[in-house]
């Protein structure tokens, strides 16, 4: 999981956190990729390192994480499949048959 923002890079924790991305790269490690809606996406992309973008950092899509309803649910479903959810056939045939992979009420927020 790594939380994006433009200014994520910047300076000597940037510097680290680059390295450490590289490192995990190298490991064949896949990363669940999120921004916040304060920032755009152009935004982060031009911040990035280019060995990063090089790398392929961005071949997953990014999830824009909105933490209002009702996007909150959809960012949430969103992140589940990117971290490996598989669909709930036990809910709804209409579920499975319209090929949906998350069940939506287990995106809600519990706290």
């Amino acid at each position: 999981f790594l939380r994006l923002s433009k200014k994520m890079f910047r300076g000597e924790a940037g510097e680290r956190l680059e390295a450490d991305i590289l490192r995990a790269m190298e490991r064949g490690i896949q990363f669940a990729l999120v921004f916040p809606t304060t920032d755009r996406f152009s935004e982060i992309i031009d911040e990035t390192p280019q060995e990063l973008l090089q790398r392929g950092l961005y071949k997953n899509i990014a999830i824009d994480f909105t933490p209002w309803p009702p996007h909150e649910r959809i960012t949430a479903a969103q992140l589940a499949l990117t971290l490996g959810a598989k669909e709930d056939d036990t809910r709804s045939p209409w579920r499975r048959s319209r090929g949906a992979s998350v069940n939506p009420s287990l995106c809600r927020r519990r706290w």
